[in-house]
């Protein structure tokens, strides 16, 4: 019994440091990814000076592609109508994946603009039978996306990113062998 409950201590810590090796792991992919022999592509604003100058964060978006799921990593504000059509252009771009996972993990603040964006991108995703996810998103986020009670979104936590990766990634390799 003793043996049991000593055992038992190891296996939150264990569990930490697995999860810990998977994020690496998965760090790892992205960044060979971006390599530029890589499908990777990167949408930059036009007017990023202009945004810089009047104190608006601009939303840079990059798309990565792994197996049939496409991972659209966005990072600034989602609250101005350019940022919304930015997102919306790279995400219907995207007309192969079987499923779209969009990251809003470096996304900061989300307006009307941005959430009816997200609502537009999630009825065009269920029309083309594309399984939609958002990832990572701030309370806050959530909360305004949330509120939206039009369109209810589908949010993946980190065990199911994990798990669609890993998938996504062992079909990959397999349509190359």
């Amino acid at each position: 019994m003793a043996r049991g409950v000593r055992l038992m201590k190891w296996v939150e810590p264990l569990e930490r440091f697995v999860e810990g090796l998977v994020v690496l792991w998965l760090i790892s992919l992205f960044y060979k990814r971006r390599s530029p022999s890589s499908q990777r592509s990167s949408y930059k604003a036009n007017e990023a000076n202009q945004a810089k100058s009047k104190g608006v964060v601009m939303l840079t978006i990059g798309v990565e592609n792994i197996g049939d799921m496409a991972v659209i990593e966005c990072k600034g504000q989602l609250v101005r109508s350019d940022a919304a059509f930015k997102l919306r252009q790279a995400a219907m771009s995207q007309v192969k994946a079987r499923i779209m996972v969009l990251d809003l993990t470096e996304v900061d603040a989300i307006e009307s603009d941005g959430v009816n964006s997200l609502a537009a991108l999630q009825n065009w995703a269920l029309d083309r039978n594309i399984q939609l996810k958002l990832y990572g998103a701030s309370e806050s986020v959530k909360e305004k996306l949330e509120a939206n009670g039009s369109v209810q979104f589908d949010f993946a936590p980190f065990k199911q990113m994990v798990a669609l990766l890993s998938l996504a990634e062992s079909q990959q390799h397999a349509k190359a062998a």
